[in-house]
């Protein structure tokens, strides 16, 4: 039993992504996915008003990420996952409004982006579900990405206490979330918020709706990159307000063991040194 765990373990330190919801995987359960995340190329970020800020250069950001979650036991899940961001800047943007002086040269970084760990214990189990989590992220390396402002991740821990409740229906489900998020490196600290809920039209297919809120506090000292380099990859008060859809199809493959895909398109309402621009998502899982 312990080898198997530790098995588990080790496979959970390759994955990426994080659930916020208020179940938990039952006993040796366990939940794996890969997805590919793309915000189009992009040439303006928000900027929290009615205008945009102009990047200095068209900008492309996708991320491969890994996901797995395990029930260690009937209230214990393991969350733990990794992504691998492909940054790629391109021409001068004709709109920017800046000196072409100091612009960095077109560039691709390659990278590993903040890995995060993860425990979810559940505190309710009745027609309501309720959930607390700890979640660490461990820092990006940004060396590559200094020179070209392709930053792959916040070169910085993160801690990140959460709580989240919901109820599930027969073909219904909804769950609310509420998080802090502390920083080291001089970040700001953060309150991150959402709700999700999905509607279930025939056996096997979801199609699911959320809104989500990163608030900051804007008390850390860590300053933006200059103009030429904002490029909406992990600053320093970063901030959206988004929604986004996902439609989910899965069948059974063995015994308990599912196989499902889905795909999902996000934007936002509103924002802060975030891409304006949607992001669109495809992936794969396995589940038991």
């Amino acid at each position: 039993m312990k080898k198997t765990i530790l098995i588990y373990l080790i496979l959970l330190a390759f994955l990426s992504g994080f659930s916020q919801s208020p179940w938990v995987a039952k006993k040796n359960g366990y939940y794996f996915q890969f997805s590919y995340n793309t915000i189009p190329e992009y040439t303006s970020l928000f900027n929290g008003k009615k205008e945009s800020i102009e990047t200095s250069r068209k900008i492309k950001d996708n991320t491969l990420q890994l996901y797995g979650e395990y029930g260690v036991s009937d209230k214990v899940t393991l969350i733990a996952s990794i992504p691998y961001k492909i940054l790629k800047s391109g021409d001068i943007n004709p709109g920017y409004q800046f000196p072409n002086t100091d612009i960095p040269y077109a560039a691709s970084v390659n990278a590993f982006g903040n890995i995060l760990l993860s425990m979810k214990y559940k505190l309710l189990d009745k027609k309501w579900v309720a959930a607390g989590q700890i979640r660490i992220e461990l820092p990006a390396e940004t060396s590559k990405g200094k020179e070209s402002g392709l930053l792959p991740g916040y070169d910085a821990f993160s801690f990140s206490p959460i709580m989240s409740i919901g109820r599930g229906w027969n073909k219904l489900y909804a769950y609310y979330w509420l998080s802090a998020i502390i920083r080291t490196n001089n970040y700001s600290e953060y309150l991150n918020s959402g709700i999700e809920g999905g509607w279930k039209p025939f056996k096997g297919f979801w199609l699911i709706a959320y809104s989500e809120l990163l608030y900051s506090f804007k008390n850390g000292s860590k300053t933006l990159p200059p103009p030429e380099k904002q490029f909406g990859l992990y600053s320093n008060d970063l901030e959206y307000f988004s929604y986004g859809l996902k439609a989910v199809y899965d069948f059974n493959i063995k015994n308990d063991t599912r196989l499902g895909f889905f795909v999902h398109a996000a934007g936002s309402f509103s924002g802060f040194a975030v891409a304006n621009s949607p992001l669109l998502s495809i992936g794969v899982y396995l589940k038991k």
